[in-house]
């Protein structure tokens, strides 16, 4: 994986020669490029779970990330340039960071913005913060029932407080105007431009919608695909049958699987458990598909020559996860086809680990997750299930395959700092290493976001590794990450970026 030498040539996209050099060059088509001494080539980074458009899209809207309150909140949200219609809307809070981590309510919001609607999504994309303007445009009132696997919060007397999880927040956001086709296809096109700059040459885009497929798809045509995309379309309504989307292999975009949610997330109670949660035993998350349910239409996408990717955090909705892929494992007419990937996979029962393993069940995770939670919050969300949780090691010594992405725009696609989740463990509430044994090695990390990407997608034979041959998509590295195992905190930045023999970022 790793570049031993120190000089590569590439020809028309493919590497052709791999020699020795004082300091790293690349030469490609005739034109070199020369690195520091200290500079390394390593196999281009892959990520793989993110939302392209919706990262584009965060990009273009107000973030809330950096907000320590609602008041905070509410101080960008005046300076907003980027409306949907009459509507406000921003992306990124988290009240587990603020000074006051109780779940807001619309209060504050009504009395800043008591005429226009605002619908503020929570940096898990699992809940949402909505004002009383909003909640009159949905009618949602102290007697709109909950939707299935949702929960529209209210006060003790029955009233809306403006937070809406999982499957409620579909009670509003229909009745938000939508951006146009051409406003996606530039947030796609910025997205795209910025995974560039973190080194990323293939990210698997979670949830595609139907409508954007044609919009990769006429990129692609137009030479305009700085990264390759492999597309996990949104099937949780089977979507993909009615807009009649089939898998599709071009060589820089590919229509690879359908995507489920099985539940939300720890940080909003969704995130379905065995027992309740620690901090609130009354709540213990939603199951937002029943296991029949899942299985056929699961079994029907792989009949279609999909792959199959299901989102599930909790405990209850891994080990359903895991159920359906017994019995599509087991069906004589899927007859052990197709890729099954569980994405996240943060709490495992001890029962369910080695399923992994014997139903070749990929656990596709999200190193940086277990950072960003450990603020306090999981460790209040579950307790002592921790032990159970962000399983990484554990998945391998089982025989599992484990491959890793950020979940953009959730968390910032940075690989660095994603083995660095890996190899550390911090927690960064206080630097606590919860479960040691769950660390990887570096060369596990770098097998997570380089190869193992590839081989259970079955294109390791033209990715993966720097060798005469492959397809010559290339991250290059101001230090050896190799450092990081004895060094965490060194700093590596990405040099330059190159797919398909193509520069598409260079740090000048």
């Amino acid at each position: 994986m790793l570049a031993l030498s120190r000089k590569i040539i590439i020809e028309r996209g493919i590497i052709t020669e791999i020699s020795h050099s004082d300091n790293l060059e690349i030469t490609i088509d005739g034109r070199t490029l020369k690195f520091p001494p200290e500079a390394t080539a390593v196999a281009g980074f892959v990520d793989c779970h993110g939302h392209i458009a919706g990262y584009g899209m965060r990009l273009s809207e107000v973030s809330l990330k950096d907000c320590q309150n609602i008041q905070d909140c509410i101080a960008k949200l005046r300076n907003t340039q980027l409306f949907r219609g009459e509507w406000i809307t921003a992306f990124g809070w988290n009240h587990e960071s603020w000074t006051d981590n109780s779940l807001p309510t619309k209060e504050p919001l009504d009395e800043a913005f008591p005429d226009t609607p605002v619908y503020l999504t929570r940096q898990d994309g699992h809940s949402a913060l909505v004002n009383s303007a909003a909640l009159k445009i949905a009618h949602i009132n102290e007697l709109t029932q909950n939707p299935q696997g949702g929960e529209i919060v209210r006060t003790y007397d029955g009233k809306p407080t403006g937070m809406l999880i999982d499957n409620a927040m579909a009670l509003v956001e229909k009745h938000i105007p939508d951006y146009s086709i051409e406003q996606y296809t530039e947030f796609i096109k910025i997205a795209l431009a910025e995974l560039t700059k973190f080194g990323i040459t293939q990210a698997h885009d979670m949830d595609t919608e139907t409508r954007f497929v044609p919009i990769f798809n006429e990129l692609e045509l137009a030479g305009k695909m700085s990264i390759r995309v492999k597309s996990f379309v949104r099937a949780q309504n089977n979507e993909w049958l009615r807009d009649c989307v089939l898998p599709y292999k071009g060589d820089f975009f590919k229509v690879q699987g359908l995507k489920y949610f099985l539940d939300g997330a720890l940080g909003s109670y969704g995130a379905a458990l065995t027992r309740g949660y620690d901090d609130n035993e009354r709540k213990s998350g939603f199951l937002l598909l029943d296991e029949n349910t899942l299985f056929n239409y699961a079994k029907r996408g792989i009949l279609s020559n999909f792959d199959v990717a299901m989102h599930a955090i909790g405990d209850a909705a891994v080990n359903l996860a895991l159920n359906v892929a017994e019995k599509l494992r087991t069906d004589s007419l899927v007859g052990g086809r197709g890729t099954i990937r569980i994405e996240h996979a943060q709490m495992v029962l001890p029962n369910d680990l080695p399923r992994f393993a014997k139903l070749n069940v990929v656990a596709s995770v999200q190193p940086y997750h277990y950072t960003s939670d450990t603020n306090g919050m999981a460790q209040r969300r579950i307790g002592s299930r921790m032990r159970f949780s962000y399983l990484w090691e554990s998945f391998i010594q089982n025989g599992a395959t484990i491959i890793a992405g950020s979940d953009f725009p959730i968390e910032q696609p940075s690989v660095i700092d994603g083995v660095r989740s890996f190899i550390t463990r911090k927690s960064s509430l206080d630097g606590v290493v919860y479960s040691p044994n769950e660390r990887l090695s570096i060369f596990e990390a770098l097998d997570a976001y380089c190869v193992a990407p590839h081989r259970i997608h079955n294109d390791i034979s033209l990715f993966g590794s720097l060798e005469i041959g492959k397809i010559a998509d290339l991250t290059i590295l101001s230090a050896n990450p190799l450092l990081l195992q004895n060094d965490p905190d060194i700093q590596i930045d990405v040099l330059a970026t190159i797919v398909g023999g193509k520069v598409v970022f260079l740090n000048s």
